[in-house]
């Protein structure tokens, strides 16, 4: 049984990671409401739209994860509203992380028993309402980060999975 009003946004964008978190969630009886492959784009549906949790990937196009989070947590200040943000990541960000707002962290590639523990855990309005801070809380400012060297490591690791694809698919 696929819990549909429980309002998810995956804020991912590899395709492919879309569809394999995707494929978790409704393991684990959830589904997708949303999914944004940029900051910027996850900045706009959080505001314009309610959901009661977001998974954010730190490392994204056009505005980074923490960026977004920033402004997310800034603009739901001004309208008194608040969404648990999960922060996905492969490299250990968890303080950068809860720094900028975010409430959650996940390390990738997350399994699905995190996954259904986060979901859990965050499903529950009780624990929700826990975590909602007052108007007058500040979210805290973050420097972006010169992502270069991950940059690098990610296209090397894209590179030997293009390969691979290749290699199976002969």
């Amino acid at each position: 049984m696929i819990s549909e009003d429980f309002r998810i946004l995956l804020v991912e964008d590899d395709p492919i990671l879309q569809f394999t978190f995707e494929q978790q969630i409704a393991k684990i009886g959830f589904s997708l409401a949303s999914v944004a492959g940029d900051g910027q784009s996850a900045v706009e549906k959080v505001l314009n739209e309610e959901f009661h949790l977001v998974f954010m990937d730190v490392r994204l196009p056009i505005l980074d994860g923490l960026g977004a989070t920033a402004k997310i947590r800034t603009g739901q200040i001004s309208e008194g509203r608040y969404t648990p943000i999960v922060g996905l990541t492969a490299f250990a960000h968890r303080g950068k992380c809860l720094k900028v707002g975010m409430d959650d962290f996940l390390q990738k590639p997350v399994t699905l028993e995190e996954l259904q523990e986060v979901v859990t855990k965050w499903s529950d309005p009780s624990e929700r309402k826990k975590l909602a801070p007052s108007k007058k809380t500040e979210p805290a400012s973050v420097a972006l980060e010169d992502f270069s060297a991950i940059d690098a490591r990610l296209k090397s690791i894209k590179d030997k999975i293009s390969k691979l694809r290749k290699k199976h698919s002969l």
